[in-house]
């Protein structure tokens, strides 16, 4: 390794270490340590991160309390203590800026952290990535820390399939389909279930 990393030193009010556009003070910001709010650099750390920096002074202001609390609120116990979940939240941001190169799922800079409060994120943008992509990024920047996948979870989605897994799972979700959808009768009469239908229903997108 080039260095140690316990040679290194906290430059206060010249590093993003723990702090905020939103005008609030944190770890590296007034020399208070928020136990358990984790840091992470400005407009790319998850909401209940950001949640945990805010003091009661910025709290209290009208626009943050008027234009973020009440739109999108955050509920944080005083004792409570991010996931990795919060890792997943920023490595989904990291992943929409690679796909489409100059970009954040939240916007520019200076509005980045309002919006994540806002739950704002910039969907049009990912109309020029695959569905699948779409899908994997938006689950992992989702505003619930519960609802966000796993490390496991993000490495098996089917954005990093193979080829030929993608077909093979398409040829058995067929023939499942096909055997436990309809009866013989129904799919004599092309009657099918709701739920059959609705996987279908986007062929055309996959198979143009």
């Amino acid at each position: 390794k080039i260095s140690d990393m316990g040679l290194g030193k906290q430059l206060a009010g010249q590093s993003s270490f723990g702090l905020s556009t939103l005008g609030t003070g944190s770890v590296g910001g007034d020399g208070r340590d928020d136990a358990g709010a984790g840091a992470g650099t400005v407009g790319w750390s998850a909401p209940e991160v950001l949640a945990r920096r805010w003091s009661p002074d910025a709290l209290a202001s009208s626009d943050i309390s008027e234009s973020v609390l009440e739109v999108s609120p955050i509920d944080v116990a005083s004792n409570a203590r991010t996931s990795r979940s919060v890792d997943i939240f920023s490595l989904g941001c990291i992943f929409y800026s690679t796909l489409l190169p100059g970009l954040h799922p939240f916007g520019e800079w200076y509005e980045r952290e309002a919006n994540i409060m806002k739950n704002m994120v910039k969907k049009d943008d990912l109309d020029d990535v695959s569905p699948d992509a779409a899908d994997l990024i938006l689950c992992m920047i989702s505003r619930d820390p519960r609802a966000r996948p796993t490390a496991e979870q993000v490495c098996s989605h089917p954005y990093f399939w193979s080829a030929p897994r993608r077909l093979k799972f398409i040829c058995e979700l067929s023939d499942r389909l096909e055997l436990c959808s309809a009866s013989d009768e129904d799919r004599a009469k092309d009657l099918y279930p709701l739920e059959v239908l609705q996987i279908e229903k986007g062929a055309s997108n996959v198979f143009g």
